[in-house]
């Protein structure tokens, strides 16, 4: 008996060297913060997207599925790109399909992390306003 209390001591310690991560709390925290966020335009198709760049702040779990969704408040329409995550991320681009019309306003972005890609469990979610100073109307007729 007293020799499975000092394997069970002796494991414990060693659990918190680092060398059991199964001993160690869950990493909480957000998932990202916003490096930048800003309309992309594309000359050669003269298309506008947004583009939303992001700073993984713990890993992600491999095979999540990692979904932004750009909401437009003009239209009330919801724009979405996701994608699979392979766990070594330190940074995320992310940009948006192509938006009928940029105006100088502020886009919702709202992006979800799931555990994977059934959509069925949310593990965190992130958001943030992008801020337009583009008004696609005043590019001239190139982007209209």
């Amino acid at each position: 008996m007293h020799g499975s209390i000092v394997a069970l001591l002796a494991l414990l310690t060693l659990g918190g060297c680092g060398r059991f991560d199964f001993f160690r709390a869950p990493v909480a925290g957000p998932w990202f913060s916003t490096r930048l966020c800003g309309v992309q335009l594309d000359n050669q198709s003269r298309l506008a997207r947004l583009r939303l760049e992001l700073a993984v702040m713990r890993p992600l779990p491999r095979g999540a599925l990692v979904e932004t969704e750009f909401r437009n408040p003009v239209d009330r329409s919801v724009l979405a790109a996701s994608r699979t995550a392979t766990g070594d991320e330190r940074a995320i681009e992310i940009t948006s399909p192509p938006f009928d019309r940029v105006q100088a306003r502020n886009y919702e972005t709202v992006t979800r992390v799931y555990a994977s890609a059934d959509r069925k469990q949310v593990l965190g979610t992130h958001t943030y306003l992008c801020e337009s100073l583009i008004d696609q109307r005043e590019l001239g007729p190139q982007f209209q």
